[in-house]
């Protein structure tokens, strides 16, 4: 199963890592498109593939990209300020974290159909907002601004080392 969606040769994290990041927003998509379909399997993949991956990227982040950050800009723009990013992360952690748990659950229950799809789709609409405030502030000042100012060796590396980091995944989800 693809689960990097850039190339070896991507040198922009704006570009790559925005890829991995629609392609997220796409399999929360499929997940919801199961569950409506009652294909219960299918979307507790597409979650588990969501919360699993969004975690991954998040760490990066935090573990990779905001120290960089920190480095070239000790003063951010107002709307970049590291407590920011820390405090999404946290949030959309505490909001994916309890279905991540609760889907498996109901499933091997064979309790599926006692969600109410209509209630926990409205509650997503709060994660998906949370999700694309996140985005967007990534890709507006957390990718390009570290694009603007690290070489494009250090970016390639940086690519690579997401890239490595997914192949823990390789075989976790069916095709």
């Amino acid at each position: 199963m693809r689960l990097c969606f850039f190339g070896a040769a991507e040198s922009s994290l704006s570009r790559g890592l925005s890829r991995q990041l629609a392609q997220m927003d796409e399999w929360l998509t499929e997940h919801q498109l199961a569950f409506m379909e009652e294909r219960w399997e299918a979307g507790l993949v597409f979650y588990e593939k969501v919360y699993e991956l969004r975690r991954y990227h998040l760490r990066f982040m935090e573990e990779s990209l905001l120290p960089l950050f920190r480095q070239h800009y000790p003063q951010p723009p107002s709307g970049a300020r590291l407590l920011y990013f820390e405090r999404e992360k946290k949030l959309i952690l505490k909001t994916m974290r309890p279905y991540a748990y609760l889907f498996p659950r109901l499933y091997m229950a064979g309790r599926m159909e006692t969600l109410n799809l209509a209630r926990l789709f409205d509650e997503y609409m709060y994660l998906k907002d949370l999700l694309d405030h996140h985005d967007a502030r990534e890709k507006g000042f957390l990718f390009r601004l570290l694009d603007e100012s690290l070489s494009g060796e250090r970016r390639s590396a940086l690519l690579e080392r997401y890239r490595l980091g997914l192949r823990a995944f390789e075989g976790r989800w069916p095709e």
